[in-house]
């Protein structure tokens, strides 16, 4: 029964969405062409039809236009840069109240070495946990300054760094994990907005 409401409200979002998008262009060809100018008319039509296919196919097809400066970009935000050419094994993102973006890289040796390095030289390195210490339970999810928490530790599978940001109240927080793993040459990215 929530299942069949959930999907009702989402298709009439959708249609409702889609009915006004096609009355503006309808709208962008019929207001020109009713005082003469036809072909002003088209070619606002045409413009905004090619406009709204083309951002609605960006977004369903997101992940395929990330690139490498992208994973750099997000990368340097934690001051981890990579100086060795990479390879995207995997990205995803999504969600729409609770947004994650997940993308993994096959890295060289060194980069890994670095980055390692950069996790264990951290003041607040902890070697040998058991498992993801998880930044977000242990820190309040709202400030009312701008600030962020970190984490830098060692697990069972590999090196750890943490990054917590919260926000104020009715903002959702930001929660990056980076992970090396130790077996291979593989760093995970994951960006949680919760």
């Amino acid at each position: 029964m929530i299942l069949d409401s959930f999907v009702l409200f989402w298709s009439m979002l959708i249609l409702a969405f889609l009915l006004i998008i096609i009355g503006f262009i309808y709208l962008s060809y019929w207001l020109p062409k009713r005082f003469g100018y036809k072909r002003t008319g088209l070619w606002l039509a045409v413009t905004l039809t090619a406009f709204f296919i083309s951002t609605i196919i960006y977004f369903i097809y997101e992940d395929e236009f990330f690139s490498k400066n992208d994973a750099k970009k997000k990368l340097n935000e934690h001051q981890i840069e990579l100086r060795n050419d990479f390879t995207i094994i995997s990205n995803s993102s999504g969600g729409i109240r609770d947004y994650m973006h997940q993308f993994t890289l096959g890295i060289s040796d060194e980069d890994k070495n670095l980055i390692i390095e950069k996790i264990t030289n951290a003041d607040n390195f902890q070697p040998g946990l058991e498992d993801k210490y998880v930044l977000s339970s242990r820190v309040d999810r709202y400030s009312e300054v701008d600030t962020f928490f970190t984490a830098n530790y060692k697990t069972a599978n590999g090196f750890v760094h943490e990054h917590f940001r919260p926000h104020n109240i009715g903002t959702a927080p930001d929660f990056t994990v980076i992970t090396i793993l130790e077996r291979d040459n593989k760093l995970i990215y994951e960006y949680i907005i919760d």
